[in-house]
């Protein structure tokens, strides 16, 4: 009981500086949220779409199919050249196959494994509110998979090569 005024401001002090510390984690999630919207609104679609990396893209599609802007995003998505954004990805080393969510995750254009990274296409489901949505999306998937199984595979013989 000798220091008990101090055990209490050391627990206050400690309290206040959790407290900051979930504050400023709560705001940098908004501030990151601004900034994607800001990435977003200044694109010029679909030829900035394919520079994008996933997480924007991905909250692209999100925000479209959300506001149920599916033909818009039905576009985009018909419209992007997969080579681009297959070029894009493996030069940031971003190599995540597209899937669809069906009754399970599917990924069209390769055969599955149990070790893949997917990016689920958003709005995709085993009941899709939009059929042409579920359609587009696993086009674009096959078409991606496909440019992207290609250019490892690319990679792969160039390795050898060098070796």
């Amino acid at each position: 009981m000798r220091f008990r005024k101090l055990r209490i401001a050391w627990s206050v002090l400690c309290a206040i500086a959790c407290v900051v510390l979930i504050v400023l984690w709560v705001r940098s999630y908004s501030r990151l949220d601004e900034k994607m919207d800001g990435e977003i609104a200044s694109l010029s679609l679909p030829a900035e779409f394919d520079q994008l990396d996933i997480r924007p893209k991905r909250l692209l599609l999100g925000r479209l199919i959300n506001a149920g802007e599916y033909s818009t995003a039905i576009e985009l998505l018909n419209r992007s050249n997969v080579d681009i954004q297959v070029e894009h990805a493996t030069k940031r080393n971003h190599l995540y196959w597209a899937g669809v969510q069906a009754i399970a995750v599917d990924v069209p254009g390769v055969e599955q494994t149990s070790n893949m990274s997917v990016w689920v296409l958003p709005g995709t489901s085993c009941t899709p509110e939009s059929k042409e949505w579920q359609i587009a999306a696993s086009q674009f998937a096959e078409r991606y998979n496909r440019a992207l199984a290609a250019k490892i595979q690319g990679r792969e013989q160039a390795e050898k090569i060098d070796r």
